[in-house]
C-alpha cells in the first residue's frame, strides 16, 4: 500500500508539472496520446501477466524448473508478437482518425509505439510476484518510471528551459519507460531460482494461451472501460476538455484508494475462505469489507468536494473549470463503495465469465453515454456518463454475486442485519 501510494502522489505531481509545463491544450493532447498507448498495451498483453503470477508460482512451489524457464522465455515472446500485430492495427486506426499532417501526430506516435514495451514491463512484473517478490516487482513501474519522469521535466522544462511540447514530453515519458524496463529485467534476473536457468525450457501450448484469455478479456474490457472517457472525449470535443476530464480522473482515483487498501487484505481471505467452502464466513465477510471500505473512502471524498477549487488550480490556468467535473467522479467512487467488492468476489471465485460480461455490459453503456452526452457537455459530460456506467456496472456484479454465491455484499446489508438481532 505504501508502493501504490507513492506511486499515485509521483504521478499526480507528474501531471501537475506537465500541465503547468505544456497548459491545457498540450496536455489534453498528451492525456488522449497516452491513453492510446495504454489501451494497446492492455491488449498485447491479452491478461499473460495474471498467468504468469499463477503459472510461475505453482512451478516455483512445486520445484518445476524447467516449466519457469519455458515462462520466463516464451510469455515474453509471444506478448512482444501479439503487441506488434495489436500496433499494426492500432497505428492503422490512429491515421483514420488524425491527420497525419498535423503536429500532434508525433506524440501519438510516440505513445502508441511505447505499447509493446509496457505489455513486456507488466509480464515481468507479474513473473516477480509469481515469486512472491511483490514490493520489488512494483518498484521499477511504480515508483523508479514516474520518479525518473518528474526528473527529467523539471531539468529539461525548468532548469534548461526547454519549449514545452507534448511531444518531446512523451519522449521523455519513453526514456523513463524504457529505464524502468531495464531495470526490471535485472531484478527478475536477480530474483530467479539459480536452478532455472540450469533446466531446458518447456515449450509452451495452446492451452496454456486459453487459460489466460478470461483473465485477459476481462483486463482488455476493464482497461478500455478506463480509457474511454479521455479517448473519446478526444475524437467529439475539444483538446482542453479532455485535459480538464483527465486531471480530474487522476485526482479522483485517490478517492478510491480505500478501497484498494481493503482489497489487499480482503480478496486473499475470500480466496481461502472459499478454497475449504467456507462459504458462510465470506457472507458475513464481505459487506464488513465493504463498510470499512465506505467509511476509509467519506474522508477522502469530502476532501475533495470542499478542496476541488484550490485543488485543480495547483495545475495551473484554466484547470479550475473542472470543479464540477472532479466532483461528479468523486461523488461516483462514493457510490461505488454502497455495492461492495463485488469484481472481487466474482474473481476469487473463479466466476470470471459473469465478470467479464458485466464489464462489457458497462463498457458499451460508458461509449454510448459517451457519445451522447461529451459533444454538448465536454468534461462534464464525461464525469457523468463515468458516475452512470460505474453505478450500473457495480448494481450488475452486484445480481452476479447474488446469482453465483447466494448473497449481497453491500454494507447496507448490515443494517437489516443489526434490526433482526434486536
Amino acid at each position: 500500500m505504501l508502493v501504490r501510494g507513492s506511486s499515485f502522489l509521483l504521478i499526480l505531481v507528474a501531471s501537475l508539472l506537465l500541465a503547468r509545463y505544456l497548459g491545457l491544450r498540450e496536455f489534453g493532447i498528451y492525456s488522449e496520446a497516452l491513453a492510446w498507448g495504454s489501451v494497446i498495451a492492455v491488449f498485447g498483453t491479452l491478461g499473460l501477466d495474471r498467468f504468469a503470477v499463477r503459472e510461475v508460482s505453482a512451478s516455483a512451489a512445486t520445484s518445476s524448473w524447467s516449466v519457469m524457464r519455458g515462462l520466463i522465455r516464451y510469455l515474453p515472446q509471444f506478448a512482444l508478437a501479439f503487441s506488434l500485430l495489436v500496433l499494426l492495427l492500432a497505428t492503422s486506426l490512429l491515421f483514420v482518425f488524425r491527420d497525419p499532417e498535423d503536429d500532434e501526430i508525433v506524440t501519438f506516435v510516440v505513445a502508441v509505439t511505447m505499447a509493446p514495451l509496457m505489455s513486456l514491463s507488466v509480464i515481468r512484473q507479474g513473473m516477480l510476484q509469481g515469486l512472491g517478490r511483490v514490493v520489488i516487482s512494483c518498484l521499477p513501474e511504480d515508483i523508479i518510471r514516474p520518479g525518473l519522469f518528474i526528473l527529467v521535466l523539471i531539468v529539461a522544462f525548468g532548469f534548461f528551459g526547454m519549449d514545452p511540447d507534448s511531444g518531446l514530453a512523451m519522449g521523455f515519458q519513453a526514456g523513463a519507460l524504457l529505464t524502468s524496463f531495464l531495470v526490471g529485467i535485472y531484478l527478475l534476473r536477480r530474483y530467479v531460482p539459480r536452478e532455472t536457468y540450469e533446466s531446458e525450457p518447456m515449450s509452451l501450448s495452446l492451452d496454456h494461451v486459453r487459460d489466460a484469455l478470461p483473465i485477459g478479456l476481462y483486463a482488455m474490457a476493464n482497461i478500455l472501460l478506463m480509457q474511454a472517457g479521455i479517448v473519446l472525449l478526444g475524437l467529439t470535443s475539444d483538446p482542453s476538455q479532455v485535459a480538464l476530464f483527465a486531471t480530474s480522473f487522476k485526482v479522483a482515483v485517490g478517492v478510491g484508494l480505500a478501497e484498494y487498501a481493503i482489497n489487499n487484505a480482503y480478496q486473499p481471505m475470500v480466496s481461502s475462505k472459499l478454497a475449504v467452502g467456507d462459504i458462510a464466513s465470506v457472507e458475513r465477510l464481505a459487506p464488513r469489507a465493504a463498510a470499512a471500505s465506505l467509511v476509509l473512502t467519506l474522508p477522502l471524498a469530502l476532501v475533495v468536494f470542499v478542496f476541488a477549487d484550490p485543488i485543480l488550480s495547483l495545475f495551473g490556468n484554466g484547470f479550475d473549470a473542472a470543479e464540477t467535473t472532479l466532483r461528479v467522479l468523486a461523488a461516483s467512487y462514493v457510490i461505488s463503495q454502497i455495492f461492495g467488492q463485488n469484481g472481487a468476489l466474482l474473481t476469487m471465485s473463479r466466476n470470471v465469465k459473469p465478470l467479464i460480461g458485466g464489464t462489457v455490459f458497462a463498457l458499451a453503456l460508458n461509449v454510448v453515454l459517451n457519445l451522447t452526452l461529451t459533444p454538448e457537455l465536454g468534461a462534464e459530460g464525461a464525469a457523468l456518463a463515468w458516475l452512470i456506467t460505474l453505478t450500473a456496472w457495480n448494481l450488475v456484479l452486484g445480481m452476479q454475486v447474488r446469482r453465483h454465491l447466494g448473497f449481497w455484499a453491500s454494507p447496507l446489508v448490515l443494517l437489516g442485519r443489526d434490526k433482526l438481532a434486536r
